[in-house]
C-alpha cells in the first residue's frame, strides 16, 4: 500500500521450519536454509494476497493529509490492528517541526478489520500543512504467535512453500498459475482476504 513502510520487522516466520518439514517429511538438516527461503516467499504471498499482517511487527504509515471533514475514519492496513503508537503531523501553525497528537484525542477500534483512528467525541483532526507525508501513523500489526494466525492461512503457507521446494531444480521458469498447489492455495488465502477501504 502507498506509504506503507515495516518500521520493525517479525520475529519469526508465520510457520516455523520444522512445521514445514514435517508437510514435507523431510527429516534431514541440509536443505533447512533453502526451505527457509521458501518460507519467507510464501509468507510474502499469502500476506499479499490475504492483506494481513501475520506476526506481530511495527509499520509506518504516511498520508497527505488527515481524512475529510475533520472527523474522518483513519483506516489502517495489515490487520490485524494490535496498537498505534503515535499519531504525528506537520501542523500548519509551526511548520518547522513535527508535533505528536495527544493520544487522549483519539481512539483506536481493534476488533475491526481493517483497524481504525478516530478523534473522540468533541475533537476533530488537526489542519496539516501541505505536503506528500503530512500525517504519520505507528501502528503495531499481526498476530501474537504463530499458534494465532488462522489455520487456512498457515495450511497455504505450507503447501506454497512445499510447492516452491518441488520445483525447485525446474529448468524453466516457473509461474504460480503452473505450480500444482495453487489453486488450493489461492482459495484458501481469499477466505481470508480483507476487503479494501476507502
Amino acid at each position: 500500500m502507498e506509504g506503507l513502510n515495516l518500521a520493525t520487522a517479525a520475529t519469526a516466520p508465520a510457520v516455523s521450519l520444522s512445521e514445514v518439514k514435517d508437510h514435507l517429511r523431510i527429516t534431514g538438516t541440509s536443505e533447512d536454509a533453502v526451505l527457509l527461503g521458501m518460507i519467507d516467499a510464501a509468507e510474502q504471498y499469502a500476506e499479499l494476497v490475504t492483506r494481513r499482517a501475520f506476526i506481530q511487527r511495527t509499520y509506518k504509515q504516511t498520508l497527505p493529509a488527515f481524512p475529510d471533514g475533520g472527523r474522518g475514519l483513519l483506516y489502517l492496513p495489515m490487520p490485524p490492528l494490535i496498537s498505534v503508537t503515535a499519531v504525528k503531523y506537520w501542523d500548519t501553525s509551526d511548520p518547522s517541526s513535527q508535533a505528536t497528537l495527544a493520544s487522549e484525542k483519539y481512539q483506536v477500534e481493534t476488533s475491526q478489520e481493517p483497524g481504525l483512528v478516530e478523534p473522540i467525541v468533541g475533537e476533530s483532526w488537526p489542519n496539516t500543512e501541505a505536503r506528500e507525508a503530512a500525517v504519520e501513523v505507528e501502528f503495531v500489526a499481526g498476530y501474537a504467535n504463530q499458534s494465532d494466525i488462522p489455520a487456512s492461512i498457515a495450511i497455504a503457507i505450507k503447501m506454497l512453500a512445499g510447492a516452491f521446494y518441488d520445483a525447485r531444480e525446474a529448468m524453466t521458469v516457473v509461474k504460480m498459475h503452473d505450480l500444482p498447489a495453487s489453486l488450493a492455495v489461492d482459495r484458501l488465502l481469499e477466505n481470508e482476504r480483507v476487503q479494501r477501504f476507502s
